[in-house]
């Protein structure tokens, strides 16, 4: 159970709950929900409502899980996670090319959030997860869930303002020209294909901004390969693989927008997811080494 605590002091003595909390950072929203919910708000262990007046030296206590269960049946014996990082409010796990974060065709029954799920159960924790910032089936690395919604939406809150991040590291074809810089093509779907993406005109399509950086340049068999940094911005579906393929440099191993090249899997990694911690502001950087790069750690 998750439960966010809070010692009033003089500064809060006279002010409601509800005026005590939106300065701690929860929103009308939030506060409603925990209104309705068991012992969700609590003044010294009594169930409280939020008009309430504060008193200096109280014990505010919110419950911040849920008492649901997850709307999906977890099996058991799923296989294990790769976790990264875990704290009360922040699951970090590392994804493995070829799964799917989420159910969909195909993976109902085996997909990174149910394997998620199912380890939080067998520590006893009934949460229902939420994803936040997904990456493709294809793409491995950093996948951050949060554990309850007040956390999810500080988090949301925090891609939108810069705060949370990730670093993505890609192999691609060539060699790029600047060897730094940013690429602003707006995005669109293909007509007629459900899950494919395409450069659109000026002026239509979804904005786009990907900033990359040249690390290291390699000389194969294929001719050469550069190993690049791409920031996102924006975070639109198969962005880098889109935006890469559409300076002619697309990202090894694409069966999407790429070229025959031999190699097993799409050489795309999120090895860096960068955020604060939900409640404390704690910097936080996770990191997971490329397991395609010939030179890694």
């Amino acid at each position: 159970m998750r439960i966010w605590e809070k010692r009033t002091g003089r500064e809060d003595s006279g002010k409601t709950l509800e005026h005590v909390l939106r300065e701690s950072g929860f929103s009308k929203k939030e506060i409603s929900r925990l209104k309705f919910r068991r012992e969700g708000m609590t003044i010294n262990g009594v169930q409280a409502r939020s008009t309430e007046i504060l008193k200096e030296g109280q014990r505010i206590a919110l419950r911040l899980d849920e008492d649901v269960e997850a709307n999906c049946e977890v099996k058991k014996n799923l296989p294990e996670i790769h976790i990264c990082y875990e704290d009360s409010d922040v699951l970090v796990l590392d994804k493995p090319s070829g799964m799917s974060c989420h159910p969909g065709r195909g993976h109902f029954d085996d997909n990174l959030g149910l394997r998620a799920l199912a380890y939080l159960r067998a520590k006893g924790e009934g949460n229902t997860l939420r994803l936040v910032g997904r990456l493709d089936k294809d793409t491995s690395g950093a996948v951050v869930f949060a554990k309850n919604q007040a956390a999810a939406a500080r988090l949301s809150k925090q891609r939108q303002e810069g705060t949370f991040h990730k670093v993505y590291k890609a192999l691609v074809h060539g060699i790029l020209k600047p060897a730094e810089g940013k690429i602003s093509f707006p995005l669109e779907h293909v007509p007629g294909e459900k899950n494919r993406i395409r450069a659109a005109e000026e002026g239509s399509g979804a904005r786009a901004l990907t900033f990359y950086r040249t690390l290291r340049i390699y000389d194969t068999e294929m001719g050469s390969v550069s190993l690049v940094d791409c920031t996102l911005e924006t975070g639109r579906t198969h962005q880098i693989r889109v935006h890469m393929a559409s300076l002619g440099h697309p990202v090894l191993g694409d069966p999407f927008y790429g070229r025959p090249d031999g190699v097993s899997r799409l050489c795309l990694h999120a090895e860096k997811a960068v955020f604060r911690r939900p409640f404390t502001g704690e910097s936080v950087c996770v990191q997971i080494f490329s397991p395609f790069l010939p030179d890694r750690p």
